[in-house]
């Protein structure tokens, strides 16, 4: 996660104007990663300020921490590392074995919803 004065030096990067607002057209040229439609799902707003900016870049954050965490997860139960679930793996991860393991996964995820409150 950036700090407040990386998240002011970039919304002013993209404030070629200085005007104290941005438009959604200017962040979605500047966060090329994501596509328009990414981004309307995080922000309505047709012109940004800073605070506005701040809480579209944490909720992406948070995303990409969530998309980790669910990777994380997955992987516990994918225990032939195919990316895939088969019936035999889901049924072992179903098994009293696997469960165990599921206070360390809900302990990671707990954590990374936690530090992004």
């Amino acid at each position: 996660m950036e700090s407040n004065q990386e998240l002011k030096e970039m919304f002013n990067q993209i404030d070629t104007q200085n005007t104290g607002t941005i438009t959604f057209k200017s962040l979605t040229k500047a966060l090329t990663p994501y596509n328009a439609s990414e981004l309307r799902e995080v922000t309505t707003q047709n012109f940004i300020d800073f605070q506005e900016f701040t809480r579209v870049i944490i909720a992406l954050t948070n995303e990409i921490e969530l998309q980790k965490a669910s990777i994380q997860a997955f992987k516990v139960f994918d225990k032939e590392g195919t990316g895939t679930l088969k019936a035999k793996d889901l049924k072992e991860a179903l098994s009293e074995e696997a469960l165990c393991a599921l206070p360390e996964v809900f302990d990671y995820l707990d954590l990374v919803s936690s530090t992004f409150r």
